[in-house]
């Protein structure tokens, strides 16, 4: 029997990405207080480069993040490192005209990069990884952890099968974030919705460049 979740669960876009993100986070006013693991799927991808990377460094500058913030950049690319993504995102924030600086220094910091391939990989082995950055970074055991699906609409039933069967959407302080199209067709829209490791109640979508 599967481990259920109260999981909330959110689809948000590129249209108002920095106040949906801010929103993720201070769903509950005490868990906004607490250190944040943000979980990055499809890390190396163009959304995250153009809007995800730029909003989450608006957010770190405006001090809407906690001081304990980690970025887990999940993708499948086995040559990318922590060092390589952080010179990309760097180089993405300075074309975007943002200025060098200790604030952006700190920020890039944050971003730990690992390889895993959503389809084959051992779901398990993410938990390990996301244990042992928790431990290496001092985080608090109250801490909130946003796993981020900027993925094609396909892999969300499988990253979302494998992240609840590994136990990681059995956790109060957990938020399951999920880039529009939510499927690819009404009928799988509703396969989503029925997944049974998140409760649908919570679901909130938002659609593209309309703030809803």
């Amino acid at each position: 029997m599967s481990e259920q979740s109260t999981v909330k669960t959110i689809a948000i876009t590129s249209g108002n990405l920095a106040k949906a993100l801010e929103a993720a986070i201070t769903i509950s006013p005490k868990l906004s207080l607490n250190d944040l693991i943000f979980v990055l799927f499809g890390a190396s991808g163009n959304l995250a480069s153009l809007k995800i990377f730029p909003a989450l460094y608006q957010s770190y500058k405006e001090k809407k993040l906690p001081a304990n913030f980690t970025i887990l950049a999940v993708d499948r690319h086995e040559n990318i490192t922590s060092g390589s993504l952080r010179a990309l995102v760097r180089q993405d924030l300075l074309d975007k005209g943002e200025a060098e600086s200790k604030e952006m220094e700190a920020f890039l910091l944050c971003i730990i990069y690992y390889p895993f391939n959503l389809e084959t990989g051992n779901y398990q082995s993410l938990k390990t990884q996301i244990s042992v950055l928790e431990s290496e970074r001092e985080v608090s055991p109250n801490r909130t952890i946003i796993y981020f699906l900027s993925l094609l609409p396909w892999l969300f039933e499988t990253t979302i099968q494998g992240l609840g069967a590994a136990g990681l959407l059995a956790d109060p302080n957990a938020r399951l974030a999920v880039e529009k199209p939510f499927g690819n067709s009404l009928t799988s829209a509703k396969a989503l919705n029925t997944l049974s490791w998140y409760c649908d109640y919570s679901l909130m979508k938002q659609f593209h460049y309309r703030g809803i």
